[in-house]
């Protein structure tokens, strides 16, 4: 097994004690203003951050990202959201779409996005950390390609995943 194979056995948005403390952080009753607060606090210490994309897109855990203070996009955004949601005890699952025209088309540049899809008060919500916006609706003109736990769970690294887009566009 490879370093590369290896690491993606971990869980990806595992719970830590460094997770609980910025949990512990929010205090609302209602959930959906503890949904907002988890993101207003994503906004306001994660920064956007693209010169290193290459690198880390897809290869750091939930902790690491909430460490390291930058977001490389919607992935890393999800996956801080998921850890800080479940943490709190929410029901909280990583969504990857692909969006519909990029699907029909043959145009290389992958367009997609990830979202959370959490439950609250019994019924689905999409979660766009990245966006700040919550909704009952699956959003407009993007298919799901996987729900999971993380990206590492539904099979997706910076290693495979222009690979594993291709392939679902192909079978489509």
């Amino acid at each position: 097994m490879t370093i590369v194979e290896e690491k993606h056995l971990h869980d990806q948005t595992h719970i830590t004690s460094f997770v609980e403390e910025i949990a512990n952080q929010f205090s609302s009753e209602n959930p959906f203003v503890l949904i907002f607060e988890i993101i207003a606090y994503l906004n306001n210490n994660l920064t956007q951050r693209v010169d290193n994309k290459t690198d880390v897109f897809r290869n750091r855990t939930a902790e690491q990202i909430l460490k390291d203070g930058y977001a490389t996009g919607c992935t890393d955004y999800t996956l801080a959201f998921l850890v800080l949601a479940r943490s709190l005890g929410f029901t909280a699952e990583y969504v990857e779409l692909l969006e519909k025209n990029w699907l029909k088309g043959n145009d290389e540049n992958i367009i997609g996005h990830v979202e959370a899809k959490v439950t609250i008060q019994g019924s689905g919500y999409f979660v766009d950390p990245t966006h700040g916006s919550i909704s009952i609706y699956q959003p407009s003109g993007m298919v799901i390609y996987k729900m999971g736990k993380d990206s590492w769970d539904i099979g997706i690294t910076n290693e495979n995943w222009k690979e594993r887009f291709y392939n679902f566009r192909g079978n489509k």
